[in-house]
């Protein structure tokens, strides 16, 4: 029993009359009376249990008066689970925690608590005394956390060392910390409903960072950038995603959907508006001025924004262009002084939430640079090869750059082994797979998968089949996803490798799970 349907932020008038407006708050002091054989919880630490009469077998259990809060942070847990201490302040609740079940749950406990105590570290002058996490089965409202109380699906904390793969590892401590996170953000602000998402962006910001330093690697921080805004951006273009608009109590629960959350993170003004812009930039050969930086009008309420820019020549490494287009300055005309021969990138380090197209020239000199670099990149970070190869993709699907200009600029990943700048290309392959049968009787769609193949060829012989001992986790998510799609599309050296595991295992499981 969870005590108030969680599942709403305005629930709690449903346990007892209040205001619950989030910018009011009180402090309460809790006690609860139930039977002996169920464990309570709620906001604070237990302060003493009696005995409710010598004839019962109820007890009543008293807490410690909370620090002032919202009414909507109050809950009460009343269960039958088994707990788990994780360490001196920090529980996790299962439905079945024996010895045969808890390995299952070793990986989320260590995650919980390194999390745990980095954000302890950056936020040392706000004290949590403790933070219970109740894995439920089947939890329909994953998002949801309390103050001193964290809800999750119990299938997100499994973690099987054995069938899972290393991408499963980040999954669970990505949708961990934001939990985690949001305790020292929950109560901190003074805040009205329709500026809550806020608090849930702020969440999932540092429990990335969180996530980065529990794993000790930068190149996550790489991988949650690209994912973050690879979602967000494609929510954005497909889904309904109306402005943050609340002006009723009625609507309170919709900024708190999931397109909402993964907007807040990538920018904070821009969640009013409806999509994203589309930054242009075209070079002229034959004019007196060189090249234009400009606003696309392809949106569908024509809003003009307030955009910050940065360029940075193809071959340079550390000088930088800055310039910003506002509703008064549509464009930025660059006159013949201006280099005209330099290949220049937008959107260096994914400075701003939006898409770039360039002129079909600059899209051929960037193929070619990309292509005859042979992996040795400088001035493309693995942030912006990840980002043209989504941007490219995206405009092809809506008819803005021709189809043989995507293929010969994605050439590249054949000489390409970071699984960041794969990963909107295993996208693409996800997305292919649904809407092109990968089937050798399809003959009309043979010279796709050829090229499909061809890509994955190179990475393939690179990475092996084999994981070695000291590479990293990111190193064997690739292997794991090239080898997928490359058995998928009938790779006949993939399918024979898979094909000796397989009879590896069957003669003999325990040497080769």
């Amino acid at each position: 029993l969870i005590a108030p349907h969680i599942q709403e932020r305005n629930g709690m008038r449903q346990l007892f009359p209040c205001w619950d407006k989030p910018q009011l708050k009180a402090t309460f002091n809790i006690s609860i009376k139930h039977p002996c054989y169920i464990s309570v919880l709620s906001n604070m630490p237990i302060r003493s249990q009696k005995h409710y009469d010598s004839y019962s077998d109820s007890l009543r259990t008293y807490f410690h008066i909370t620090p002032p809060m919202s009414i909507f942070q109050i809950a009460i847990v009343m269960t039958k689970y088994q707990s788990i201490g994780i360490n001196e302040n920090i529980t996790l609740w299962c439905e079945y925690c024996s010895k045969e079940q808890s390995p299952k749950f070793e990986f989320a406990q260590r995650i919980i608590n390194n999390i745990t105590l980095h954000l302890k570290s950056e936020f040392n002058e706000i004290n949590i005394p403790k933070m219970d996490h109740i894995a439920i089965p089947n939890f329909p409202q994953d998002s949801i956390s309390k103050w001193g109380l964290i809800f999750h699906t119990e299938a997100n904390l499994i973690y099987n060392e054995t069938l899972d793969t290393v991408m499963r590892k980040m999954e669970i401590a990505y949708l961990i910390a934001p939990k985690i996170a949001y305790q020292w953000f929950s109560n901190l602000l003074n805040s009205v409903w329709f500026h809550y998402w806020l608090h849930d962006g702020f969440a999932i910001m540092f429990g990335e960072e969180a996530v980065a330093k529990s794993f000790n690697s930068s190149e996550i921080l790489d991988f949650f950038i690209i994912q973050n805004q690879y979602e967000s951006l494609h929510l954005d273009s497909h889904f309904n995603m109306n402005p943050v608009e609340i002006t009723s109590l009625l609507d309170i629960n919709s900024i708190f959907s999931f397109p909402h959350y993964m907007k807040a993170n990538e920018f904070l003004t821009w969640i009013q508006y409806k999509h994203y812009p589309v930054v242009l930039w075209e070079q002229y050969k034959h004019s007196q001025v060189t090249k234009i930086l400009s606003q696309s009008n392809s949106t569908t309420n024509n809003r003009k924004w307030l955009i910050p820019i940065v360029l940075r020549e193809i071959s340079s490494v550390n000088e930088n262009l800055k310039a910003c287009l506002t509703p008064h300055i549509n464009s930025i005309k660059y006159p013949t002084t201006f280099p005209l021969n330099e290949c220049w990138i937008v959107n260096i380090q994914k400075a701003g939430y939006y898409r770039v197209r360039y002129d079909s020239t600059t899209w051929d000199n960037i193929t070619k640079y990309l292509n005859d670099t042979a992996g040795d990149y400088k001035s493309i970070t693995v942030i912006n090869r990840a980002k043209i190869v989504d941007d490219a993709f995206h405009l092809m699907m809506n008819r803005q750059l021709e189809v043989s200009l995507f293929w010969n600029l994605t050439k590249f990943l054949s000489q390409e082994t970071n699984f960041v700048v794969w990963y909107p290309m295993i996208k693409v392959f996800e997305y292919m797979s649904i809407t092109i049968p990968l089937s050798k009787e399809e003959i009309k769609f043979t010279d796709i998968m050829e090229k499909f193949r061809k890509l994955l060829e190179k990475p393939l012989k690179t990475l092996g089949y084999e994981e070695q001992l000291m590479e990293n986790d990111f190193t064997k998510c690739l292997r794991q996803e090239i080898a997928k799609w490359a058995c998928t599309l009938q790779y006949d050296e993939c399918e024979q490798s898979a094909l000796r595991k397989l009879q590896q295992h069957l003669g003999n499981p325990a040497i080769n799970p």
